[in-house]
């Protein structure tokens, strides 16, 4: 653990007093101002255990993710504490308060953010999860390790394809059976990768695009504003006066689609994370985030 220095201005008769005690427990004045400090601190409640958890937020991540991930699909969680909620929240609303999101779906997340006691159940806390591992876990090679040791060992590897239009979208994850042999430094993350092709060209997408996508699309379906995101990773802008034809921006990516392409694309994606595959998708947004 790293230490560090902290200079207090103080009464003489406390540090009288503190000598005085280090001596009569043979201890130095450091090791007993330690252990006094962080006896005060964690006896403070909700607001102590708070504390611990923003001071070492990768290790709180994971405790919280334990408790949510569910990988058997059994609907059982552990409680999470009042502080773990405010912890959730309080990441949340930092990093979105940071980042330019617009749709009912980003909305929605943000109030439960702001009012966390309007939480209803396990979903709610994954999602609030799904933000808050970017606030708390900034550097990506941070999250790829987090994401390494925290993945369940049941993520059966996938190739799934869509196709709308002339757009055939290719969607890969490595499965994650290996590390149920594995050390813990041999463990591997499950690895996403998405292709795009068309006609007359190929591009690969990561996933900040393709969660970006997916909530882009869903607002497409309830006829939402036309950006679910006001970024780089996935907008949605009409062709000048024309009704059909659209941008799809996809990172760097810039797709010139109607709306049929666009509806069929909708339609499959939502099939695809709220269907075929949504207990892989809802494994991997809590282990690399969105937003």
């Amino acid at each position: 653990m790293e230490l560090s220095q902290l200079s207090l201005r103080i009464l003489t008769t406390l540090i009288t007093r503190l000598k005085v005690r280090a001596k009569e427990e043979n201890i130095s004045v450091n090791t007993l101002v330690t252990a006094m400090i962080e006896t005060g601190l964690n006896d403070g409640g909700i607001s102590a255990e708070f504390g611990r958890l923003k001071a070492e937020p990768a290790i709180a991540l994971a405790n919280i993710h334990r408790k949510l991930c569910d990988p058997w699909r059994t609907g059982n969680i552990v409680p999470l504490s009042e502080a773990e909620i405010k912890f959730l929240a309080d990441g949340t609303r930092e990093h979105m308060d940071n980042i330019a999101l617009a749709g009912s779906y980003y909305n929605n997340i943000y109030q439960l953010a702001i009012n966390p006691e309007t939480i209803t159940g396990a979903d709610d806390y994954r999602s609030l999860l799904a933000f808050c591992i970017r606030y708390y876990i900034s550097d990506m090679n941070e999250r790829m390790q987090f994401a390494k040791t925290q993945c369940p060992e049941n993520i059966a590897p996938s190739t799934l394809h869509i196709k709308a239009g002339d757009l055939v979208f290719t969607i890969s994850v490595t499965g994650t059976e290996f590390n149920r042999f594995a050390s813990t430094d041999e463990r591997r993350p499950p690895l996403f990768s998405m292709q795009c092709k068309g006609n007359s060209f190929e591009a690969t997408l990561d996933w900040d695009v393709f969660t970006a996508l997916v909530r882009l699309l869903d607002a497409f379906r309830k006829e939402e504003a036309y950006e679910s995101r006001s970024g780089a990773a996935a907008r949605l802008i009409r062709n000048g006066a024309t009704q059909n034809e659209w941008w799809l921006l996809l990172g760097k990516l810039q797709l010139r689609v109607d709306s049929k392409t666009l509806d069929a694309l909708a339609s499959e994606i939502d099939e695809l994370v709220n269907g075929t595959w949504s207990a892989t998708f809802a494994q991997l947004i809590i282990l690399y985030g969105e937003g």
